[in-house]
């Protein structure tokens, strides 16, 4: 399997080499900006695929006739948070995911700053970087895993066991469990070690492989849910329309405890992933619009 391209934002070029040698073979470090105005100047080059070498020299998209785009932006040491926040603000950064350090960006990308508070009072050296490494890597798998559990939950087509045939049908319960079970995961992180991130990660990647087994491995479709029409965002009194439509809508749906759950687990995952928010936004509209109860209990005709 090929490595994941990502770039970095670094100026400090003995962690930036660290980083990239640590994030390997997993991940590829494809460029490293070394200030906010060769972002500024390069960045929308290299979404573009237009050959561009990082001035630092560091990156194997340096000299490459065949640019990579990063699948998303880790941002280290170096960088205030006006300079942060103007990289941020680029229409070709908002593309992809950042994954970022600092306190002011929360409401912006996914942060490390809670998952690395813990670790900051070790000082600075290849310790601190393996840590911030094990972090950002635990990061993007979660995020991953969170894809695949809300494609599972409103994008799936499941074989009927009578024809085997593929049709839409209602929630499957034990697949919507896998996405309450990324965000446990989402939540213990901050307060484990950093060995035992890789740990929760591989059981929730196993238990969703294990439930997805279960469940007569339904075919994922993700066209489904981008399909989805969405309103006007604005944040956050779409997400309160919502979801006091959602819940409020009838008393069937605001009594079923796993409904509710669904609905308020898409909306805390998009409070800490403002970069996909339309997508959680988009599960929510398509959970709530077509809910019609669960299945997933082996019946006859399921």
């Amino acid at each position: 399997m090929s490595p994941i391209p990502m770039a970095m934002c670094g100026k400090i070029t003995p962690h930036a080499l660290s980083f990239a040698r640590l994030m390997a073979p997993d991940y590829e470090i494809v460029f490293r900006f070394q200030s906010s105005q060769e972002f500024h100047s390069s960045f929308p080059l290299l979404m573009r695929k237009e050959p561009v070498n990082p001035l630092s020299g560091i990156g194997t998209n340096n000299d490459n006739p065949k640019p990579q785009v990063p699948a998303a932006i880790f941002v280290g040491g170096g960088f205030d948070d006006e300079e942060l926040k103007g990289m941020m603000a680029m229409e070709e950064a908002k593309q992809v995911p950042w994954v970022a350090p600092g306190e002011e960006c929360k409401k912006e990308v996914r942060t490390l700053g809670d998952l690395m508070s813990r670790e900051r009072e070790g000082g600075p050296g290849e310790g601190v970087i393996e840590i911030v490494v094990r972090r950002v890597k635990a990061c993007l798998v979660l995020q991953e895993l969170t894809h695949a559990a809300i494609l599972l939950l409103c994008a799936v087509l499941k074989p009927c066991l009578s024809s085997g045939e593929l049709r839409p049908q209602k929630f499957d319960v034990y697949l919507t469990h896998q996405l309450a079970f990324c965000w446990c995961i989402e939540t213990l992180i901050p307060f484990v070690g950093p060995g035992a991130s890789p740990k929760l990660l591989r059981m929730a990647w196993l238990m969703m492989l294990l439930t997805y087994i279960n469940q007569l491995r339904p075919k994922m479709k993700p066209e489904v849910l981008a399909s989805t029409p969405l309103p006007t965002i604005e944040w956050p009194s779409t997400w309160v329309k919502m979801t006091d439509a959602a819940i409020g809508a009838t008393k069937d749906k605001s009594m079923d405890p796993h409904f509710v759950k669904v609905v308020r687990t898409l909306k805390d995952f998009a409070q800490s992933w403002r970069k996909h928010e339309r997508m959680f936004l988009q599960a929510c509209a398509r959970f709530d619009d077509e809910f019609a109860g669960w299945t997933g209990f082996g019946e006859e005709r399921e």
